[in-house]
């Protein structure tokens, strides 16, 4: 949905600090319903402020729709988790578990969170997966992209029965068609987790049909890479 630049913002305190800015692709801001996704996301991201989820500081338009972020240095988890595979490495137990603590930090800050009237947001991630894990070079874990998240103050709709996310990293309820709810982003969570204690991915076919096929039924394949 959209491009990432890396920049400077100055807040009114005066203090100046590296950020992400997103900027939604032209090509894409004639489209309503992704105009209407990336304007939630940016409400839900400047609503929610925790520790492990990437802060969003302001949303504006400027030729077309951006989002000014917080800056974190470092790779996502997929990224580690890759290199790592590639060398024949393996994630220490202890990174594996305190990453995912902070990921699960995260989400029930999320899944608890309220709107400025006290009334529960009803959040659900969506796109939980190594790919949207930031590991920083301070240590710090960041929850990323919640552009394909649901609550109950988005603008945009969507069929709640629709499958979001990465094959691969949805919960078997949404490949079978059922309603989302939260317990699909703690499934991903333990994904996650899975693939940070064995370095392989959990559910890995051929393409990505395969993929939702073996999250549906994980011994009617190949399983999880060899």
């Amino acid at each position: 949905m959209g491009e990432i630049w890396r920049g400077e913002a100055r807040f009114p305190d005066g203090h100046v600090e590296e950020v992400a800015i997103k900027r939604m692709l032209p090509w894409l801001s004639e489209n309503p319903l992704y105009a209407l996704m990336l304007e939630d996301e940016a409400r839900l991201g400047m609503l929610l402020k925790h520790d492990n989820i990437v802060r969003v500081y302001d949303a504006r338009t400027q030729g077309s729709f951006i989002l000014v972020m917080e800056y974190v240095e470092g790779r996502s988890l997929q990224q580690v988790l890759s290199r790592m595979q590639k060398r024949g490495m393996q994630m220490p137990l202890a990174a594996s578990l305190y990453i995912a603590r902070c990921l699960i930090g995260a989400l029930r800050y999320a899944h608890e969170a309220l709107d400025d009237f006290g009334a529960e947001l009803g959040i659900i991630h969506g796109d939980v997966s190594p790919h949207n894990v930031l590991l920083s070079v301070r240590g710090h874990v960041k929850l990323m992209d919640f552009g394909l998240a649901r609550a109950s103050a988005n603008l945009a709709h969507r069929d709640p029965k629709k499958v979001s996310g990465k094959p691969g990293y949805v919960a078997p309820e949404l490949v079978a068609n059922h309603e989302a709810s939260q317990l699909n982003d703690l499934f991903c969570a333990g994904i996650v987790l899975w693939e940070c204690l064995t370095g392989r991915r959990l559910f890995k076919g051929k393409n990505p049909v395969e993929d939702l096929r073996l999250v549906l039924d994980p011994m009617g394949g190949s399983g999880a890479d060899p």
